[in-house]
C-alpha cells in the first residue's frame, strides 16, 4: 500500500507542543490539541502497533502525528550526548 502523504518538517513541529497541564505536574511534549503525549506514541510502536495499528485504535490521531513524535524524539535523542566532553 502506497501512502500519498506530503509533509514538512514544519507541519511536524507544530504538530508537538509543551503542555504543563497534561497529566498534571511537568511540561510533556504532547500531540497538539489531542491529548496524547510523545511518550505515549513511542510506547505504542515500541509495543509493535504498527502505525496503522495506532490509527484504527486511536482515530483522532491522523499519520504525520505519529510521524510528529517520531521527528521530536529523533530531534531531543540528537541532543543528548551520552559522553562528556574531553577537557
Amino acid at each position: 500500500m502506497k501512502n500519498n502523504i506530503s509533509f514538512s518538517v514544519e507541519d511536524l513541529r507544530s504538530r508537538i507542543s509543551e503542555d504543563r497541564d497534561f497529566m498534571v505536574g511537568a511540561k510533556r511534549p504532547v500531540i497538539r490539541n489531542k491529548h496524547f503525549a510523545v511518550s505515549q506514541i513511542l510506547e505504542f510502536l515500541l509495543h509493535g502497533m504498527s502505525i496503522e495499528d495506532i490509527l484504527k485504535t486511536y482515530p483522532v490521531l491522523e499519520h504525520e502525528d505519529v510521524l510528529a513524535a517520531l521527528y521530536h524524539a529523533w530531534q531531543k535523542s540528537d541532543e543528548w550526548d551520552p559522553v562528556p566532553a574531553a577537557s
